[in-house]
């Protein structure tokens, strides 16, 4: 089991030896009445096949030792065996079978670990015996459901970090994750992404997986589509009209995604064709309203030349002719074309500088995954701080207030770039 479980059992064996001292009878046989053995009140693992199991009891007339902690009540909390307890309960009631039940008892013990940075993380004899009821099972269990691998993960998840900080302090450089994945659960990085995927998938594709109908990979295939899409390829595979191989089913889910993706498109573009009509109401609106501000300027400016004062371009030079001030190049008529950028072309830069998708399945997809969304925050970032700078400038000389306050929006944005371009760093 050692072997087969890695850091998980080693770490549980000898956190059990140097937290306190072994129970008396640990490793050592000893027969315990079946009704002082309870089960634990966190076991998540189903009780199947018990019938089957209790016959080949009952023909082998062998029992591998369940694995118990003493009670202050004095019973016992199984941490493995809760199966074979309910057959063996099967063949007391049903033929006269022995009601001593043959155990090792245990004595999990509280342990801490301190992190790097001192922080002192604890763990209970209660959490303890937890580790090893999922320790014994992992290693006793040939299937476990999905929802059981997951509940696996996120118990084992907070040991796992413990360890981990553990071995950083005598200078351990892997990564977390790689080590989470392939010390403490003894799989791929990419399994222990599918498991953390679970709760995309729906119930009948996890049924369907439980039941042996699909395999794991095949249903994380269907993790990506909305929840009636699966179930109406489980119900596919069901009726005969899709075949349950991962091929067939990765196939079907990129022609499903392909046609989602065309709906979505097809409603994008009609809302954009409804926001460029509300747009151009809204635009009438603010163009009215800034020729009233601009004839107030122009007035102003007016009463500035008379006193003998020349207004100076942002180039230094002045108007050659009345002409020039009425261009399209003169700061105050320039807002005249584009109050304010238009939504559509924000969405339309983001849309088109986002990372695409890899054509293969990487070699880990939660990684990717981390830096696809680093490089989207950036890009998005940037285009804020591109669209205050815009706003800003096209607002100089036309309503100081606002030009100042996109100018301090600017900065903010730019700020929070800078910060995210140093992460990691």
């Amino acid at each position: 089991m050692a072997e087969q479980l890695g850091g998980l059992a080693s770490f549980v064996n000898n956190a059990t030896k140097m937290a306190g001292k072994e129970h008396p009878g640990k490793n050592n046989i000893v027969y315990i009445p079946l009704e002082k053995l309870i089960p634990h009140e966190k076991n998540f693992y189903g009780l199947r096949d018990i019938d089957k199991l209790a016959g080949l009891i009952s023909t082998s007339k062998y029992i591998e030792p369940l694995t118990v902690v003493e009670r202050e009540d004095g019973n016992y909390t199984i941490l493995s065996g809760h199966r074979r307890r309910a057959a063996i309960a099967t063949l007391v009631e049903s033929e006269n079978f022995p009601s001593e039940v043959p155990c090792i008892v245990q004595d999990p013990q509280p342990f801490s670990v301190e992190k790097e940075d001192g922080e002192i993380v604890n763990f209970s004899a209660e959490d303890m015996g937890l580790f090893m009821l999922i320790a014994a099972n992992r290693g006793q269990r040939d299937a476990r459901t999905l929802e059981e691998q997951r509940e696996e993960i996120r118990i084992l998840e907070p040991l796992a970090e413990a360890i981990y900080a553990e071995k950083k302090k005598s200078g351990f450089k892997g990564a977390y994750r790689e080590f989470f994945a392939g010390e403490i659960l003894s799989m791929s990085q990419t399994q222990l992404h599918r498991l953390q995927s679970v709760d995309k998938l729906t119930d009948s594709v996890r049924q369907a997986v439980n039941e042996g109908l699909i395999s794991e990979s095949a249903a994380f295939e269907m993790a990506t589509l909305p929840a009636e899409e699966q179930d109406s390829m489980i119900e596919a595979i069901r009726s005969g009209n899709l075949d349950n191989s991962i091929k067939a089913i990765k196939d079907e889910r990129k022609r499903r995604n392909s046609k989602l993706y065309d709906d979505i498109e097809e409603e994008d573009e009609d809302e954009e064709e409804e926001e460029t009509d509300e747009d151009e109401d809204e635009d009438d609106s603010d163009n009215t309203d800034l020729k009233d501000l601009k004839n107030q300027n122009v007035e102003n400016q007016s009463q500035e030349e008379n006193k003998g004062e020349t207004w100076t371009s942002p180039d230094n030079e002045a108007p050659n002719s009345a002409s020039d001030s009425n261009s399209s190049n003169h700061p105050q008529n320039r807002r005249e074309e584009q109050v304010i950028p238009a939504e559509k072309s924000f969405k339309e830069r983001i849309k088109s500088e986002l990372p695409a998708a890899p054509k293969e399945e990487p070699d880990d997809p939660q990684k990717e995954a981390e830096e696809w969304f680093k490089k989207s925050q950036l890009i998005a970032y940037q285009t804020i701080c591109d669209e205050a700078e815009y706003m800003k400038n096209e607002l100089d000389g036309v309503d100081p207030v606002q030009s100042a306050q996109w100018g301090i929006r600017s900065a903010v944005a730019m700020f929070n770039l800078a910060a995210l371009k140093n992460e990691g760093k």
